[in-house]
């Protein structure tokens, strides 16, 4: 599983991705908790997930049509300062006090923005750092990174609201972009130098040869419709985790920020079975019975009133996650041609994060309604249900 590690630039970039991923997941929590802090609506809680999810609906397109057609390296570097000063904006805010429900919204979208630029190019540039043998491993390897972050931030942004409070966790964020911002920027050549070789496009024409593309590719529409049906029923956990501890446990810090790692935990040792997993069971076989598993666990989710049940709940939530999440986006990496790659995954990600964004609002008016338990077991009911009417679409 490490042997995409051989490679120098894939090396330089998942440590720095690593880091950087440990402090933007420290932020989330930093954010999931202040909004618990100085709002009573669920809704307003939930819209947190919303905020951080929906740029990638309305950017992903555009951002991944500009990462095909000019140089990738300093897209990627513009992209990410932009997120700097965003994280920075919003420490500074909260350190002086100056924090509304509204502004915390506002810069969590801004930041959103910055991230939904990156990622396309990010994730298509990973074919040009490993040879497509390595593609698969190299994969699972940013899964893990994304999953070891996700169990270290939250934790350590918990014992950080403690001592010193949330704005100082937003500072740290701020910090860690610069260390993908130095290992990026000590890239020797642009990663798409094969695609800029290649006639230029215009940016309009671009985003419709993208499109015009995925009218004539199944095997990226059935990765759309696959993402579309999983993450827009399991964005409930996401959006309701910190109303759960903080309303339904009258948890502190630490104990969301141990929430939110049980599910990286898990995700973490669903990473080292993914080979196995993979020569055992078809990409279709392992989303079809992980989502199940996840149905399971958000009906759980939702009805847990005891931490330690909840603890064991999150651990599988995490592991199927990683199971459906990894086998989606190697399908998308797969599915398009390197001329198109990132318009491709782009895509993919606006399919994902506009779910995602959608059901967060959703599930969060719901738990507003009716309650947690019954927005869940919708959720729970309607995951299921949508895998077994599209069982047979294959990936």
């Amino acid at each position: 599983m490490w042997s995409p590690l051989q490679y120098p630039a894939f090396r330089t970039l998942w440590i720095a991705v690593t880091i950087s991923n440990i402090g933007t997941w420290m932020h989330d929590m930093g954010v999931g908790w202040l909004m618990a802090s100085i709002s009573e609506s669920s809704f307003m809680i939930a819209l947190v997930q919303s905020a951080t999810t929906l740029p990638f609906f309305i950017l992903a397109l555009p951002s991944g049509t500009l990462a095909d057609i000019v140089d990738r390296r300093s897209y990627l570097l513009y992209s990410i300062c932009w997120m700097l000063l965003s994280a920075a904006l919003l420490g500074v805010l909260t350190l002086t006090d100056h924090v509304t429900p509204w502004i915390l919204l506002t810069l969590t979208f801004s930041l959103g923005m910055g991230n939904a630029m990156m990622r396309p190019a990010l994730s298509a540039s990973v074919p040009s750092l490993v040879p497509r043998h390595e593609l698969r491993r190299a994969i699972t390897l940013n899964s893990m990174s994304l999953n070891v972050s996700r169990s270290l931030g939250p934790v350590l942004a918990g014992f950080l609201i403690i001592s010193a409070g949330p704005a100082y966790v937003f500072l740290l964020n701020t910090l860690s972009f610069f260390v993908i911002l130095f290992a990026i920027y000590r890239w020797p050549i642009a990663v798409n130098s094969d695609s800029l070789s290649l006639p230029v496009e215009r940016f309009m024409e671009g985003m419709k040869a993208g499109l015009r593309y995925s009218r004539h590719a199944p095997m990226l529409q059935a990765v759309l419709m696959k993402g579309l049906v999983f993450f827009f029923f399991s964005s409930a956990i996401w959006a309701l985790l910190p109303v759960i501890a903080v309303r339904v446990l009258n948890g502190g810090p630490t104990l969301y920020g141990w929430l939110i790692a049980m599910i990286g935990i898990g995700a973490v040792v669903a990473t080292q079975l993914m080979g196995w997993l993979n020569r055992q069971y078809s990409r279709n076989t392992i989303i079809n019975r992980g989502g199940l598993v996840y149905a399971f666990t958000l009906y759980a989710f939702g009805n847990s009133v005891h931490p330690g049940i909840l603890f064991s709940v999150l651990f599988f939530t995490g592991a199927s996650w990683l199971a459906l999440f990894s086998s989606i986006v190697v399908a998308g990496q797969l599915a398009v041609p390197d001329w198109v790659r990132a318009r491709g995954l782009s895509l993919v990600m606006l399919t994902m994060m506009g779910s995602m964004s959608v059901g967060s609002a959703v599930w969060g008016i719901l738990a507003d309604q009716f309650g947690i338990p019954i927005s869940c077991s919708i959720a729970a009911i309607g995951l299921a249900v949508s895998l077994l009417l599209i069982r047979n679409i294959k990936i």
